[in-house]
């Protein structure tokens, strides 16, 4: 139990805070110099004992500040970057191999968006549907463009990473997306 001692509870104003650091201050380069400061005029003796001399590094690297993104922007499992730093913000992930009707589709979309100036990562390799999607919640698109088996009648998936929100669109919707 807190004791208030006639005023307002301390515990009153603990609350619970997130805090990222990222930036570091080593104080391990004062050992190497041996370096000590004292002996000032006018201070009384008990505080004008000789003492290191401590060096400061103050440093923002950009692997710390990526992880500080990493632990704000994330849903599960799953990497979400935000606009300003986002590598790519459409991925297409096309479920057919290469030289297929389907494989063929996700090319027209990636190159109709890249035309368009959106950033744009097309998962060509020849994998599983499960293993695409695990690599592309690692690597952060805000949205998915998934060509399956409707894509031969006109229609693809957006997916939105963020809310989980799924929308069949059209192939040319697809191509012309503003994000």
């Amino acid at each position: 139990e807190f004791e208030s001692h006639g005023t307002y509870p301390f515990y009153k104003f603990l609350t619970d805070l997130l805090v990222i650091v990222f930036s570091y201050l080593p104080r391990n380069m004062e050992c190497f110099l041996n370096e000590m400061f004292g002996k000032l005029d006018g201070l009384e003796e008990a505080y004008n004992a000789k003492k290191p001399v401590i060096m400061g590094c103050y440093g923002i690297g950009v692997s710390r500040v990526l992880m500080a993104v990493l632990e704000q922007n994330n849903v599960d499992l799953k990497v979400v970057w935000p606009d300003e730093i986002t590598p790519f913000k459409v991925q297409v992930i096309p479920f057919d191999k290469k030289g297929s009707e389907g494989y063929d589709i996700a090319m027209s979309i990636h190159d109709a968006l890249e035309a368009n100036k959106v950033d744009v990562l097309i998962d060509d390799r020849a994998e599983s549907a499960g293993v695409k999607f695990n690599d592309a919640d690692l690597i952060g698109a805000k949205y998915l463009i998934i060509v399956g088996r409707r894509a031969k009648e006109g229609i693809v998936e957006l997916r939105n990473a963020l809310s989980g929100e799924v929308k069949e669109i059209s192939i040319e919707e697809a191509k012309t997306l503003k994000l």
